[in-house]
Order: C-alpha cells, then sequence, then structure tokens
C-alpha cells in the first residue's frame, strides 16, 4: 500500500487465505507468522480452531504479538500452551539479534572495502573498479555517467 509494504485486506481475501493456511498449518511442526499492517493491528492468521487441528508439540513463533498477533492465544512476552501446540510470543527477538545483525553488516561492509580498495605497505589507499568483478559491477548505479544526464563521474 501506499507508504508501506502492505495494506489491509477485505473479509472476502482473508477468509480465502485462512482456508488454504488452516490446510498448510495443520500439517507443520512450525509456523512462523509476521504480518503486519501499518499502523492498524495485526490480522489474525490462525485461530483456535486452526491450533485444535495442529499436531501435539507443534510451535507457533508470533513475530507480530505487539500489535495484536498472527495467532489467537499468544500472550506479549510469554510462551504459552494451547492445544498442546507452543506458542512463543516473538515480541523481543527482532532487537535480540541486533548484535549480530551489526557485526554481519560490518563485516559485510569491510570485506567490499577490501575488494575496491588498493593498500600499500604504506598505508595509501586508491580505489579499485574492476568492472569485470561481478560484485564490483553489481554495485555501481552511475559510473561514467555524462553529467548533463545527472549522474556523477
Amino acid at each position: 500500500g501506499t507508504g508501506g509494504y502492505a495494506k489491509e485486506m477485505g473479509e472476502d481475501f482473508l477468509h480465502k487465505q485462512r482456508e488454504i493456511v488452516k490446510r498448510h498449518v495443520a500439517g507443520a511442526d512450525v509456523v512462523i507468522t509476521t504480518a503486519q499492517v501499518p499502523g492498524k493491528k495485526a490480522p489474525r492468521l490462525i485461530d483456535d480452531a486452526m491450533l485444535q487441528h495442529m499436531r501435539p508439540g507443534s510451535v507457533v513463533v508470533d513475530l507480530a504479538v505487539a500489535q495484536g498477533g498472527n495467532c489467537e492465544g499468544t500472550v506479549p512476552g510469554q510462551t504459552v500452551f494451547r492445544h498442546g501446540v507452543q506458542l512463543v510470543a516473538g515480541d523481543g527477538l527482532p532487537c535480540s539479534v541486533a548484535n549480530h545483525a551489526s557485526a554481519l553488516y560490518s563485516r559485510n561492509i569491510a570485506a567490499l572495502l577490501e575488494l575496491l580498495l588498493n593498500t600499500t605497505a604504506e598505508g595509501a589507499s586508491s580505489v579499485n573498479l574492476d568492472l569485470e568483478d561481478e560484485i564490483v559491477s553489481g554495485c555501481l548505479f552511475s559510473h561514467n555517467a555524462p553529467e548533463s544526464a545527472g549522474g556523477a563521474a
């Protein structure tokens, strides 16, 4: 939708979606839900009837629990059992991996810089744009573009 990646769907669409989800959820060992609509309550994707058809010991991880939850019965900050299914409220999961995400991002940037820079023994660096390298060429969106086209040289 406008200003975001998702928009609220009509009741007919949601009913059809629930029928499809119901069939898949019944055979799943683990279900992870993430559906959210900016500025709205999270859509209910898994209801109590669906949980009753899941195998005992199955797990539902609800990453939208802070916005009301995609699964009926999830409780923010708690792990609960309903009809033998473990419901994990993933309200803190995104922020719990921030350190790892930052480390991974910084390693990727460092590897890219090592690829792009030639460093001498004295510590001087120069840019190396090897256009034959698919990583380098894939990173470039403007190279030797004419100034009149608005691109940087």
